[in-house]
Protein backbone atom coordinates (compact mmCIF):
# COMPACT_ATOMS: atom_id res chain seq x y z
CA UNK A 1 0.00 0.00 0.00
CA UNK A 2 1.20 3.69 -0.62
CA UNK A 3 -0.71 6.24 0.84
CA UNK A 4 0.11 10.31 0.33
CA UNK A 5 -1.65 13.62 1.63
CA UNK A 6 -2.05 16.58 -0.70
CA UNK A 7 -3.05 20.08 0.00
CA UNK A 8 -3.34 23.75 -1.26
CA UNK A 9 -2.93 23.22 -4.87
CA UNK A 10 -0.54 20.25 -5.00
CA UNK A 11 -0.91 17.25 -6.93
CA UNK A 12 0.75 13.42 -6.68
CA UNK A 13 1.36 11.18 -9.06
CA UNK A 14 1.41 7.51 -8.15
CA UNK A 15 3.31 4.58 -10.27
CA UNK A 16 3.99 1.17 -10.09
CA UNK A 17 4.74 -2.49 -11.39
CA UNK A 18 3.58 -5.17 -9.51
CA UNK A 19 4.88 -8.14 -11.40
CA UNK A 20 3.94 -11.70 -10.94
CA UNK A 21 6.55 -14.01 -13.11
CA UNK A 22 5.71 -17.17 -14.75
CA UNK A 23 6.69 -19.81 -11.56
CA UNK A 24 5.14 -18.30 -8.74
CA UNK A 25 2.64 -20.31 -7.99
CA UNK A 26 -0.05 -19.64 -5.44
CA UNK A 27 1.18 -16.20 -5.39
CA UNK A 28 -0.97 -13.58 -3.99
CA UNK A 29 -0.03 -10.18 -4.24
CA UNK A 30 -1.96 -6.80 -4.54
CA UNK A 31 -0.94 -2.84 -4.76
CA UNK A 32 -3.17 0.02 -3.66
CA UNK A 33 -2.63 3.72 -3.72
CA UNK A 34 -4.68 5.66 -1.07
CA UNK A 35 -4.87 9.18 -1.37
CA UNK A 36 -5.90 12.04 1.35
CA UNK A 37 -7.05 15.21 -0.27
CA UNK A 38 -7.38 18.32 1.78
CA UNK A 39 -8.40 20.87 -0.03
CA UNK A 40 -10.53 21.40 -3.10
CA UNK A 41 -7.80 22.04 -5.52
CA UNK A 42 -5.48 18.75 -4.56
CA UNK A 43 -4.91 16.51 -7.09
CA UNK A 44 -3.58 12.99 -7.05
CA UNK A 45 -3.23 11.08 -9.60
CA UNK A 46 -2.47 6.96 -9.27
CA UNK A 47 -1.73 4.51 -12.05
CA UNK A 48 -1.38 0.60 -10.40
CA UNK A 49 -0.17 -1.51 -12.95
CA UNK A 50 -0.51 -5.62 -12.62
CA UNK A 51 1.02 -7.69 -14.82
CA UNK A 52 0.46 -11.35 -14.04
CA UNK A 53 2.77 -13.95 -16.18
CA UNK A 54 1.23 -17.45 -13.93
CA UNK A 55 -1.67 -18.71 -14.71
CA UNK A 56 -1.43 -20.56 -11.37
CA UNK A 57 -2.50 -17.27 -8.78
CA UNK A 58 -4.40 -17.62 -5.40
CA UNK A 59 -5.32 -13.30 -6.02
CA UNK A 60 -3.62 -10.71 -7.54
CA UNK A 61 -5.02 -6.86 -7.51
CA UNK A 62 -4.81 -3.11 -7.93
CA UNK A 63 -6.70 -0.50 -7.14
CA UNK A 64 -6.74 3.04 -6.07
CA UNK A 65 -8.81 5.52 -3.74
CA UNK A 66 -8.85 9.05 -2.84
CA UNK A 67 -11.01 11.24 -0.69
CA UNK A 68 -10.90 13.90 2.22
CA UNK A 69 -10.48 13.00 5.59
CA UNK A 70 -13.16 11.11 7.25
CA UNK A 71 -15.79 13.46 8.81
CA UNK A 72 -17.23 10.21 11.23
CA UNK A 73 -13.27 9.96 12.58
CA UNK A 74 -13.47 13.52 12.53
CA UNK A 75 -16.31 13.61 14.87
CA UNK A 76 -15.24 10.81 16.99
CA UNK A 77 -11.88 12.04 17.75
CA UNK A 78 -13.73 15.26 18.76
CA UNK A 79 -16.41 13.44 20.79
CA UNK A 80 -12.64 12.40 23.02
CA UNK A 81 -11.76 16.28 23.51
CA UNK A 82 -9.81 16.55 20.49
CA UNK A 83 -10.08 19.81 19.04
CA UNK A 84 -10.70 20.20 15.01
CA UNK A 85 -7.09 20.34 13.87
CA UNK A 86 -5.61 18.00 16.64
CA UNK A 87 -7.88 15.42 14.99
CA UNK A 88 -7.32 16.49 11.23
CA UNK A 89 -3.91 16.07 12.04
CA UNK A 90 -3.67 12.93 14.18
CA UNK A 91 -5.83 11.11 11.29
CA UNK A 92 -3.52 12.60 8.74
CA UNK A 93 -0.48 11.35 10.99
CA UNK A 94 -1.63 7.75 11.38
CA UNK A 95 -2.95 7.61 7.57
CA UNK A 96 0.63 8.20 6.48
CA UNK A 97 2.57 6.11 8.87
CA UNK A 98 2.16 3.21 7.13
CA UNK A 99 3.78 4.13 4.23
CA UNK A 100 6.51 6.02 6.40
CA UNK A 101 7.49 2.95 7.59
CA UNK A 102 8.67 1.39 5.23
CA UNK A 103 10.80 4.32 4.07
CA UNK A 104 14.39 3.70 4.79
CA UNK A 105 15.78 2.79 8.30
CA UNK A 106 14.84 3.61 11.89
CA UNK A 107 16.91 7.01 11.44
CA UNK A 108 15.26 8.22 8.80
CA UNK A 109 11.43 6.74 9.49
CA UNK A 110 12.39 9.32 12.48
CA UNK A 111 13.01 11.94 10.42
CA UNK A 112 10.47 11.95 8.50
CA UNK A 113 7.93 11.59 10.68
CA UNK A 114 9.36 14.84 12.67
CA UNK A 115 9.12 16.64 9.51
CA UNK A 116 5.72 15.76 9.18
CA UNK A 117 4.75 16.33 12.70
CA UNK A 118 6.14 19.86 11.48
CA UNK A 119 4.01 20.26 8.44
CA UNK A 120 0.64 19.08 10.66
CA UNK A 121 1.48 21.65 13.21
CA UNK A 122 0.95 24.43 10.47
CA UNK A 123 -1.82 22.94 9.74
CA UNK A 124 -3.54 24.21 12.92
CA UNK A 125 -1.65 28.20 12.07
Amino acid sequence: DWNSACGGSSRTVGTGMLRVSKGSNGADAAQLFQNLLLSRDAQADSIPELEVSEHDVVGCGHGTASGPVDEDQMFYLASRGLSPNESKSTLIAAFLNSTLSEMGGERMHGWLVSELDSDLTELGD
